[in-house]
């Protein structure tokens, strides 16, 4: 997706005329893989979270859509999606929890900063290198967006899900998270392209918000208005189709080429500073 100039639009609501300017930075451009078009199941969340620099592929330009994801991936991608701070004795911590990782192994400080709030291992090993199964990854998704049972009743089976895992699968059909209510699958290895898709849903889950599109000045722009119904609504950054959206007057407000609410909830991000 190509950078956007300074846009400059007048937009009048019902009681204010306001005047926004948007600059789109070359970091924050949608990012494209060559392994996944558009269209194709995941490709929405992937350039979502690509696009907010939570995930990256690889170095061929791939991004693994279909490859299984480690537990040590997951781990990084925690923490950049909640911003979590690195123990500065990330070493001690490490050692204190688990015996297959220390401080010197890839990703050893993303690892450190999701334990244990997230993580905390199994008979005193992390597996680094195993794959994650789509039920823990339910259950550590939920642990980091501190998703509760919000009450709804839904027909999910849970004949097949671990007793550990059953609470967070059923929060997952809950939220609609997932929609595979029949077989969740839940010893299968997540896919990467799978995770990419739980986490935008969950991060949209985990923060209440309203979504308003007004006219631009194109057939192609719309002014997007994303209100979030949180405390601090401030201390959030918002993203929609690659922008990050500016705050001004306790909504985030910017011009992005959409058409419609339903491509702006494609491709919106939220996340904490």
């Amino acid at each position: 997706m190509q950078n956007k100039l300074v846009k400059k639009v007048m937009v009048t609501t019902i009681a204010v005329t306001a005047s926004i300017s948007m600059f789109a930075s070359s970091a924050l451009a949608a990012t494209s893989f060559s392994d996944i078009e558009e269209g194709q199941s995941h490709y929405d969340s992937i350039t979502a979270l690509a696009s907010a620099g939570i995930i990256q592929g690889y170095p061929d330009g791939t991004y693994g859509t279909n490859a299984e994801l480690q537990r040590r991936h997951g781990a990084v991608l925690y923490q950049l999606s909640l911003n979590l701070p690195v123990p500065s004795d990330f070493g001690s911590v490490l050692q204190q929890y688990y015996s297959d990782v220390d401080e010197t192994m890839d990703y050893a400080d993303k690892i450190a900063a999701v334990t244990p709030s997230i993580f905390s291992g199994a008979g005193g090993k992390f597996m680094p290198i195993k794959n994650m199964t789509r039920e823990q990854m339910a259950t550590t998704m939920v642990k980091a967006l501190d998703l509760q049972d919000n009450g709804n009743s839904v027909d999910v089976n849970l004949a097949n899900v671990d007793a550990s895992h059953k609470d967070n699968v059923k929060i997952f059909a809950q939220y609609g998270i997932t929609n595979q209510l029949d077989d969740f699958r839940p010893k299968e290895a997540v896919k990467r392209g799978q995770f990419a898709t739980f986490l935008q849903k969950s991060l949209l889950a985990a923060t209440p918000h309203s979504v308003t599109v007004n006219e631009g000045l194109t057939i192609f722009d719309r002014v997007v208005e994303v209100t979030l119904d949180v405390s601090e609504p401030e201390s959030y950054k918002v993203y929609v189709d690659g922008e990050e959206l500016a705050y001004k007057s306790g909504k985030y407000v910017g011009v992005v080429n959409v058409t419609s609410e339903e491509e702006v909830n494609k491709s919106l991000v939220i996340i904490k500073k």
